[in-house]
């Protein structure tokens, strides 16, 4: 009895108020949102409330990600110019290409 009332009064309800004779609106709303977003400051408004907090938070935990991706790649770098064939059997001809590759292109921008 208890679960057909809320079912009735409070699902309803909330059914109700978002439509009207069965329509959802859903696009309308969307478009809406959207039209926020971009020429109201909409998507500023996020950044700024929700994006950035947690940005800064965790910003030591995301720079030491980085920091560690760049080591990585240096030291694969490394070893695909010292140890070509090793760098090829550990892991394969297309990421040593692209290592290879990249290498050329770094030497081209010092030059």
């Amino acid at each position: 009895m208890l679960l057909s009332m809320l079912e009735e009064f409070g699902l309803g309800y909330v059914i109700k108020l978002f439509t009207l004779f069965g329509q959802t609106f859903y696009y309308e709303f969307r478009m809406a949102v959207v039209i926020w977003l971009m020429f109201f400051d909409g998507a500023v408004f996020i950044f700024e409330k929700a994006i950035e907090p947690l940005m800064k938070e965790y910003q030591a935990e995301i720079d030491a990600a980085f920091e560690k991706v760049s080591d990585m790649a240096e030291d694969a770098k490394q070893e695909a110019v010292s140890d070509p064939d090793g760098f090829i059997q550990k892991h394969g001809q297309a990421a040593y290409s692209v290592a290879k590759k990249q290498i050329e292109e770094a030497k081209k921008k010092l030059s």
